[in-house]
């Protein structure tokens, strides 16, 4: 295998990880201001 291609495919890992974890926390913050209100 390509050791450019590899290191693509681990880039590509990193950021859905990053949109995972950023879409969750997101999620976790929107769901708390909703509890907030009456």
């Amino acid at each position: 295998m390509n050791p450019q291609l590899k290191e693509n495919r681990i880039i590509q890992e990193k950021a859905y990880l990053n949109i995972k974890i950023a879409f969750l926390i997101w999620r976790i913050k929107t769901n708390k201001f909703k509890k907030k209100k009456p």
